[in-house]
């Protein structure tokens, strides 16, 4: 494997960004202490994709521009779609809060990055202290390997080279405040009459946060996650009387520094005496929004998700032939 490699290195490179580099952080708003994964792809160019058969290997730094604020666990880099041959591979070396020199191939993965981004690395990320952060991929160095990307062309001949970085920068902002605590939940159940069942939730809780036991009859479809009744639950304890086949039940925990969220209705005519109801509201990346309705603010059902949840553009929107409805929104972390 190593021999094809230095094959290469000897034919005339055709020059050029043959490869888009792109980033994203499965969360970009932590507590301190929190954690999220860092994932880096690659994909051919639109123009190279019908005469590329594959990226063949690749060679990247990642840099942390605030390593106080967050940091990254490279010891324990995925790299989940390449060869990871010992002979053709490296996690890099350590430069401070940076990592140069990461590299590997796509010998055994035909068509890797063509017709799809590929998954080159994700990388775990704790945030360390209140501030802000960038991730950004750029051409490797320090392993004196030829090229960031080699991209092997379709019935042979030289290979492509070049990477594209302009998309390859994530942002992550660590925000001060505890992370949210770990809930393990206990259930008791005890028999009640008429068949009844009695279902108890016992849970530890954390001054700071709010611990709402919900349930609901399925997993997917039907009505949604509803609170158990004397909500919130912050004495650690919750209790339903059920005379249903089977339920299930979560611990909810909020609190901590969620934004603060200003949401705006409009409401519009719409045909047999319909309301169209529109929610607007800001949304901060690193929290999910979901915009809930009820029909009576005590007694009948709970809140219920509108169609389309969670609604992290900031819209929701609601066609409803009710006199009266209730509209709220739930912010909840990402991660």
């Amino acid at each position: 494997m190593l021999a094809v490699l230095i094959s290469l290195g000897s034919l005339a490179f055709v020059h050029g960004q043959v490869v888009d580099v792109t980033t994203s952080l499965d969360a970009n708003t932590l507590p301190v202490g929190g954690s999220t994964t860092l994932r880096v792809f690659a994909r051919v160019v639109p123009a190279q994709q019908a005469s590329a058969e594959r990226i063949f290997s690749w060679y990247v730094d990642v840099v942390n521009t605030n390593g106080s604020a967050a940091t990254a666990n490279y010891g324990a880099m995925l790299k989940t779609t390449s060869d990871k041959d010992p002979a053709t591979s490296s996690t890099g070396m350590p430069d401070g809060a940076n990592r140069r020199g990461i590299y590997d191939t796509f010998l055994n993965r035909p068509g890797a990055g063509v017709s799809a981004p590929v998954e080159l690395m994700a990388i775990p990320v704790t945030g360390a202290a209140a501030g802000q952060t960038r991730f950004r991929v750029q051409v490797g160095t320090g392993a004196g390997l030829s090229s960031d990307f080699l991209v092997a062309p379709l019935g042979g001949g030289a290979p492509l080279t070049g990477g594209d970085y302009s998309l390859a920068e994530a942002s992550l902002t660590v925000i001060g405040g505890p992370a949210l605590p770990n809930v393990r939940i206990s259930v008791s159940v005890t028999n009640a009459a008429g068949g009844a069942k009695g279902v108890t939730l016992n849970f530890p809780t954390q001054a700071g946060f709010n611990y709402t036991a919900q349930y609901r009859d399925q997993l997917t479809g039907g009505i949604g996650w509803q609170a158990l009744p004397g909500a919130p639950h912050n004495s650690g304890s919750a209790f339903q009387l059920s005379t249903s086949a089977s339920k299930f039940y979560r611990v909810l925990v909020g609190g901590g520094p969620l934004p603060n969220t200003r949401v705006s209705v409009s409401v519009t005519n719409a045909p047999g005496g319909a309301k169209g109801v529109t929610l607007g509201f800001p949304t901060q990346a690193g929290f999910n929004y979901t915009a809930q309705y009820r029909d009576q603010l005590t007694g009948g059902t709970g809140w219920q998700a509108l169609p389309g949840a969670p609604h992290n553009s900031g819209s929701a929107f609601q066609l409803s032939t009710t006199g009266s409805r209730f509209y709220r929104v739930m912010i909840a972390p990402a991660n």
